[in-house]
């Protein structure tokens, strides 16, 4: 015997086998990630994912976390006043900013039971407890702000290892302050961070202190040598650097002997000279070398007069380049700019 079923209790039927799961009848966490009750904003952070699937949602909401813990350090600035010849010059200096991640995935939870499917789309919720998470990021740091503390200190002195010294922690400075910055967008404000700063505020006063001591004697004993030292000098100018001519004598930063070094030879065309600079620097007071450059030979041709011959090749000498480089390897050596920049 069949059994028949009205028009209308069917087209009812119907519409609820075939509806949709609409927004408001989802937990109140997978449409706000800050209203679940077990898992506040204050101690936890919180984020709904979307997918096509289970799978897909989960990992966006994972992703998502990932994200609002990912902070970025500010573009740092400093500003000191430095004299020269033409009276005091303020000199600025910007850092770019460093983007920091947080690559900890294991320590993101997401909700099993929160994993829904939403009609035409998957959500999912996952969290992360601040704390715990923080706690474990301070662990793995200790050893690399312990370093960094250590080589500030080490940079107390005047002499070169200190000059290294604050050059490795400069360095090593980028990554710590990724991971505080990491751990600030966590909980806010740590102790590590007021350690790290109160120990980067007392090396820069000390770096300060050797710039304003630090000098650079210029020797030559030739004249191609004399118009380099004059080139050199002027790109000192704009520095805290003092700069003396002649005399070699120095107790703090470096001495730089500045020399031509000439050849020559006949040929079936006429006399040809070769030229080319070389500069020799050691710290002042302990005779140690800290470096040597020496520039491209330039070479040019006379018929009959060689000392014609050498005034062109002098001519060819790019001077301001020679300058430009032994600048940058002076302030290297004295810890004033990194890596000889």
């Amino acid at each position: 015997m069949r059994r028949f079923v009205p028009a209308a209790l069917l087209a009812v039927l119907t519409a609820c086998a075939g509806a949709k799961p609409k927004l408001e009848d989802l937990p109140a966490a997978l449409r706000d990630a800050n209203r679940h009750p077990r898992f506040p904003a204050s101690a936890f952070v919180t984020a709904i994912g979307f997918g096509k699937d289970r799978d897909t949602s989960e990992l966006d909401a994972k992703q998502k976390v990932s994200l609002a813990v990912a902070s970025q350090i500010d573009a740092e600035c400093r500003s000191e006043m430095s004299a020269g010849p033409q009276g005091e010059k303020d000199v600025s200096e910007c850092k770019t900013k460093v983007v920091s991640k947080f690559s900890q995935a294991d320590l993101i939870v997401v909700d099993a039971s929160l994993t829904r499917n939403a009609g035409d789309e998957w959500r999912a919720f996952a969290h992360l407890d601040r704390r715990k998470a923080e706690g474990i990021l301070a662990l793995e740091q200790k050893p690399s702000i312990e370093q960094l503390v250590t080589l500030w200190e080490k940079g107390e002195g005047t002499g070169p290892d200190a000059m290294q010294a604050d050059c490795e922690a400069e360095r090593l400075k980028a990554e710590v302050k990724r991971g505080l910055a990491v751990r600030r967008s966590l909980v806010g404000p740590t102790a590590d961070q007021a350690k790290v700063a109160t120990a980067e505020q007392a090396a820069a006063r000390r770096k300060g202190e050797r710039s304003g001591q630090a000098e650079v004697s210029l020797m030559a004993d030739d004249e191609l040598g004399k118009k380099l030292v004059r080139a050199i000098h002027k790109r000192l100018d704009g520095t805290s650097l003092k700069v003396r001519e002649g005399d070699g004598a120095c107790t703090v930063g470096m001495k730089l002997m500045l020399r031509a070094e000439r050849s020559a030879k006949e040929t079936a065309i006429g006399q040809m000279c070769t030229l080319a600079l070389h500069v020799a620097g050691s710290f002042c007071g302990e005779g140690r070398e800290g470096f040597t450059l020496k520039g491209s030979p330039v070479n040019a041709l006379n018929a009959s007069d060689l000392e014609m011959a050498c005034r062109k090749a002098a001519d060819k000498i790019e001077l301001d380049k020679i300058a430009a480089e032994t600048v940058g390897r002076v302030k290297g050596a004295l810890g004033l700019s990194c890596g000889g920049n």
